[in-house]
């Protein structure tokens, strides 16, 4: 004796039929998304071993700009640059050089970092970072990704400014799987005689300031940079490295970005070539 009892679908077998093929063409799909699913996870995965890997060899730039920031609250001098040096590695801008008037002057106090940078660089027409660009294909930390790097920055001078921050990304992972633990000890001992000389409320050389500049602007840039920021989330406004490699970005690239690349590219080598390169 069948028990079943009938149901609302049993009236309208064609419907049923239907339904039923509609399912099965629907499987497939379904398989698809759990996979999708599975990649997206591994992919995960993956940014969490890229900030462990990057963490590893410049964890003691962070523990500096930490310190740094305890123990130059209490000294005028420092006190006086820092605004200027935290908003610059907010923008993503690493830098080494002196700070000049202009930049101690205006990017305190405005809201919009990246206006000010496009306008010094503008008025360059990017001379210096094109410069810089060439420079960094002929540093050894690049190893096998030079043809990559040249080819980034020719799409770069003729306005393929997607294409051109793909290519210099990739030459900064391969930078960056360059440097080793000599660069972390190399960091970490640097930063520590700067601290010490902080404590006493000795002004710094320029070398010692374009050091520590370095150092908080590559350490605020790294962690944006490398942020592990979930696909299902509203993209970054700043440049992030696992939206752009992973084609989950749909921000329109510029000028001004492969800019930001190109000085966080040329910071790695500073950093990697430390203590002869400042």
């Amino acid at each position: 004796m069948n028990d079943r009892k009938p149901t609302i679908w049993d009236n309208y077998p064609g419907i049923k039929s239907a339904l039923s093929t509609l399912q099965e063409v629907h499987k497939p799909f379904g398989e698809a998304k759990d996979k999708i699913e599975s990649i997206c996870n591994l992919l995960s995965a993956a940014a969490h071993s890229y900030q462990e890997w990057i963490d590893s060899t410049f964890g003691s730039v962070q523990q500096f700009h930490e310190k740094i920031l305890e123990v130059g609250k209490k000294v005028l001098w420092f006190t006086e640059i820092i605004q200027t040096i935290e908003k610059l590695g907010d923008a993503q801008l690493v830098y080494w050089e002196h700070l000049s008037p202009e930049l101690i002057e205006r990017i305190p106090i405005v809201s919009n970092t990246d206006a000010v940078l496009r306008d010094i660089f503008e008025r360059d027409e990017y001379r210096a970072i094109y410069k810089i660009a060439d420079t960094c294909a002929y540093h050894p930390v690049l190893g096998d990704n030079k043809q990559t790097l040249e080819q980034a920055i020719i799409a770069m001078r003729n306005g393929h400014f997607n294409l051109a921050s793909v290519g210099i990304i990739a030459a900064i992972d391969g930078a960056l799987s360059s440097a080793t633990n000599d660069t972390s000890i190399k960091i970490f001992a640097r930063s520590q005689k700067l601290l010490e000389k902080l404590s006493t409320e000795d002004a710094f050389s320029e070398t010692e300031l374009a050091l520590t500049i370095l150092f908080i602007t590559f350490d605020k840039t790294m962690k944006s940079f490398s942020a592990n920021i979930p696909f299902d989330q509203n993209e970054p406004v700043t440049i992030n490295r696992n939206w752009i490699m992973h084609g989950r970005s749909s921000r329109k690239r510029t000028m001004l970005d492969c800019a930001k690349l190109i000085h966080f590219l040329y910071g790695i080598m500073l950093l990697s070539d430390l203590p002869n390169s400042i």
